[in-house]
């Protein structure tokens, strides 16, 4: 986990690159976290997509329709199966 120039843990990163894509992305978490789950969701909150993903991923969305969506990754390690870590942002679809 990094820490900051005072020695205090940061919290974990997680990044979805790239964006804007056509439905296929990649999702790479922090070191410290093994796993993750990744949902996807329409602006009316409607979930399309759902998975289980493991630390560094491609992930395809099969052929969404384009547009403005919004995500979450819950992140975690083997040891604790969920241990508050969401990381939340916007997906745009081309």
């Amino acid at each position: 986990m990094a820490k900051d120039r005072k020695g205090l843990t940061l919290p974990s990163q997680a990044d979805l690159f790239p964006n804007p894509n056509n439905g296929n992305f990649t999702i790479m978490l922090d070191s410290s976290d093994d796993k993750g789950i990744i949902s996807v969701y329409s602006l009316s909150g409607t979930k399309i997509y759902k998975y289980e993903f493991f630390h560094n991923m491609r992930i395809d969305l099969g052929e969404p329709s384009t547009g403005l969506y919004l995500y979450t990754i819950k992140a975690f390690d083997d040891e604790v199966p969920y241990n508050g870590k969401i990381h939340t942002g916007k997906l745009i679809l081309e």
